[in-house]
């Protein structure tokens, strides 16, 4: 989940010259919530009762959002990350 993230990463900064990635985890997923952490992006937030429920008709779910902005990316893990185009 790492790598994957890690390419997606650079893809939208080095391929479609985004601004802004973030990524979007339930917090209930207690392994996903490392992967945005060794990649160098910011916690910035979790909305409560944000995500559709699992089962359905059960309660919304959280979701934390972690992000890595344009100029942070040069310096970050997922920079470093190799991938061919």
């Amino acid at each position: 989940a790492t790598e994957a993230a890690a390419v997606l990463t650079r893809v939208a900064f080095d391929l479609c010259g985004v601004q802004r990635v973030e990524l979007h985890i339930d917090p209930a997923n207690v392994a996903s919530l490392g992967v945005p952490r060794k990649l160098g992006f910011a916690y910035e937030a979790t909305l409560r009762e944000r995500l559709p429920p699992v089962p359905p008709g059960g309660p919304k779910r959280d979701v934390s959002i972690f992000s890595l902005l344009a100029r942070e990316y040069p310096q970050s893990p997922a920079a470093a990350v190799p991938y061919e185009v």
